[in-house]
């Protein structure tokens, strides 16, 4: 099966803000990115498309059109807790370097780790595979297409962050045995 793991277009929001589950909609010229998505995608429209269901995918799902979009929680970015919404220069320094010096498994506060995140992303990820079906677009966020990617290249999770995931940008995988990965971050 083919997978294109897609991240959002950017939000409506200034840079410097935490935003992980924060419901926020996308940019205003929003339809040129998404004319630029659209060009690193296959012709053919996918037989599923998935979705987080945050207004930042979902918007860019159902604009991307073609087959119905199935929204999934588990596609959701990670939860920032009491962080979200603030600048990232607000953030309590204390809090910040000791998140930082293990995202993987620390959380924000109220919020969760990073590995939490990725064991959501596997057990969608495997619930995919057991579909009958050859090809499928995630339209999804920055840090489950990095833990995704990771978890497939059989990377820490702590390297996730080295994969480079610009906003619009696509990856490729095939979820055959063994899963590759195609590309990443056209």
């Amino acid at each position: 099966m083919e997978v294109y793991l897609i991240r959002h277009t950017r939000p409506e929001l200034p840079p410097g803000i935490c935003y992980g589950q924060t419901d926020i909609g996308l940019t205003a010229d929003f339809t040129e990115e998404l004319a630029a998505l659209r060009a690193k995608l296959p012709a053919v429209s996918p037989e599923r498309v998935y979705s987080s269901p945050l207004r930042r995918c979902a918007e860019a799902a159902k604009a991307l059109g073609g087959v119905r979009v199935e929204l999934d929680s588990r596609l959701m970015e990670l939860n920032f807790g009491v962080w979200e919404m603030m600048g990232w220069n607000a953030i309590p320094i204390v809090e910040m370097q000791a998140w930082s010096e293990d995202y993987v498994t620390r959380a924000p506060p109220q919020g969760e780790s990073f590995l939490q995140l990725a064991a959501r992303v596997a057990g969608f990820a495997l619930d995919l595979r057991r579909q009958p079906i050859s090809s499928a677009w995630v339209i999804t966020h920055a840090g489950v297409v990095r833990a995704w990617l990771a978890q497939t290249m059989n990377m820490p999770l702590a390297d996730a962050f080295r994969l480079e995931v610009d906003y619009g940008g696509v990856s490729k995988l095939s979820l055959g045995e063994p899963p590759r990965v195609w590309y990443v971050n056209r």
